[in-house]
């Protein structure tokens, strides 16, 4: 299969969020590039958001990018499209395993490590807000 980009979504400064024709995600900061000859006048944030696909992510001066650089380069996103969950203050990483097929998570903020896992995000949500709770509760009953 050759690889295509099927959609790349504007994230701010010089990143894309692409979506491939392998099913997956990857958000891309092209900063590194903007150093290069053809993406020089990228770097107007304007200019840079003058992109277009077809099949590859390709600008209005002519300068494009192999879809294979973008996934090489680019952040994995899990499938839910959510980085992060919060909830009664904290924050709360969002993960997906392709090997166990499932989501899983910290809290992140505190002191210690705290893991919370589900079968989707709605049960990773609930997975987190327990796990809030109990942080919480226990936090709680150690200060007394």
């Amino acid at each position: 299969m050759i690889l295509m980009v099927l959609k790349a979504e504007y994230l701010g400064g010089h990143t894309l969020l692409c979506e491939f024709n392998n099913g997956e995600k990857r958000k891309v900061d092209l900063t590194p590039l903007l150093k290069l000859p053809a993406y020089k006048e990228l770097a107007d944030e304007k200019e840079f958001e003058r992109y277009g696909v077809d099949g590859t992510v390709f600008w209005a001066n002519g300068a494009d990018i192999a879809p294979e650089y973008l996934l090489e380069h680019g952040t994995p996103v899990n499938q839910s499209g959510i980085d992060y969950l919060e909830y009664k203050g904290f924050t709360g990483s969002v993960e997906f395993s392709k090997e166990d097929n499932s989501y899983f998570g910290k809290i992140e903020g505190i002191d210690g490590l705290i893991n919370y896992e589900g079968a989707d995000i709605n049960d990773l949500t609930s997975a987190f807000h327990g796990a809030v709770d109990d942080y919480i509760n226990n936090d709680r009953d150690m200060n007394k």
